[in-house]
């Protein structure tokens, strides 16, 4: 998609995997992320995230509930979680920026940083175990998310 960024919805339904229900469903949506100049510039300056975890990006940065973008885009929350945990790893994204959408707040990272710190020197299981420490308090996908603001 990125590569040839269509602009209407005739190019957008040449797209490769792009039939009826998909130009109609999500055309117009795709259309204003792809022609938009902030999901470019997020894009451009990615090149080690894909188009898919950058459209998510965009979606977040643009206001959209985590639940409204994986609507949206067709894909389940634990999709749209593992985007925004590449998105931080990359730096495209700050923890701070997901607090709301996560619900979680500062105490809550410094929670899971201290019981982090205390599984690293178990070689296998770690965020199960992390899990389990925190009295299964935290989603595995928000304790990826945390966790990858830590590297």
């Amino acid at each position: 998609m990125l590569e040839k960024v269509p602009q209407n919805k005739q190019e957008f339904s040449q797209l490769s995997g792009v039939g009826e229900y998909k130009l109609e469903r999500y055309g117009d949506i795709f259309l204003q992320v792809l022609n938009n100049e902030k999901f470019t510039q997020i894009a451009d300056n990615s090149s080690q995230i894909d188009e898919t975890v950058a459209e998510t990006i965009f979606l977040f940065k643009s206001n959209h509930s985590l639940v409204e973008i994986a609507k949206t885009r067709g894909l389940g929350l634990p999709t749209i979680y593992k985007h925004l945990s590449k998105a931080i790893e990359y730096d495209e994204l700050t923890l701070s920026e997901l607090y709301q959408a996560l619900e979680i707040n500062d105490e809550d990272v410094k929670l899971i940083h201290h019981y982090w710190l205390e599984v690293q020197d178990i070689e296998f299981h770690q965020l199960r175990t992390l899990y389990e420490s925190l009295d299964k308090q935290y989603s595995y996908e928000i304790l990826k998310i945390v966790i990858a603001s830590f590297s």
